[in-house]
């Protein structure tokens, strides 16, 4: 897997990606973009997102809150959720999304159990999702060095709501929609991906 030279964190906040403040959707000018009832509470289930720790290229995104939704297989579903009435969002539609002051307010409200972004085309960020990191990390130290290369450049590495996976956000684009290997999801469009701020300074082994 290659990606295009990563720039340093100055470079990222430039661009075509910065998005203003969405006002919520007027739902009642479209009978079928009227949203579904939705309760907003907080499980409690997730690790309190460290704000501050959310670098200024990612808080350029489009943004959404989420509520932890337990599935058949354990794991738990984080729909992509509008701050202003909770209702869900589509990731081939950016212009509904919100920004990140609104989607930090709604979880200080004690609505929602986190927040995340929204990566398309045209804000030139991929970003990677690792399920289950030190089993991963362990059996492969060529992701290792790869993650340590990327925070060397700028890039952003953070823990997965639960504490159990990896995210990390860098310059570049994919030759596809998004690839699978493993534990392993890289993507750089139409995908929602949770934000924490839980810095995780990856390490290269030495045995």
């Amino acid at each position: 897997m290659t990606f295009k030279t990563l720039n340093t964190r100055d470079d990222m906040v430039e661009g075509d990606y910065t998005v203003r403040n969405v006002p919520a959707l007027d739902a009642s000018e479209n009978e079928s973009l009227k949203p579904a009832k939705y309760q907003m509470s907080r499980t409690h289930w997730a690790l309190t997102p460290q704000f501050e720790n959310v670098p200024p290229w990612l808080q350029a995104l489009p943004w959404a809150n989420w509520t932890a939704e337990p599935r058949g297989n354990g794991k738990m579903h984080k729909a992509p959720r509008h701050p202003n009435g909770g209702w869900k969002l589509s990731v081939t539609q950016p212009g509904q999304w919100a920004s990140f002051g609104e989607v930090v307010h709604a979880y200080e409200a004690g609505n929602f159990d986190g927040v995340g972004i929204l990566l398309t085309t045209a804000c030139g960020l991929v970003g990677i999702d690792i399920d289950d990191w030190p089993t991963v990390l362990t059996a492969h130290d060529s992701i290792t060095q790869t993650l340590v290369e990327f925070q060397r450049a700028g890039g952003h590495v953070e823990l997965s709501p639960s504490g159990n996976g990896l995210r990390a956000f860098l310059r570049g684009t994919l030759g596809s929609t998004g690839r699978k290997s493993g534990g392993l999801e890289i993507y750089d469009n139409t995908r929602f991906l949770t934000v924490t701020g839980h810095v995780h300074k990856v390490k290269v082994r030495y045995d």
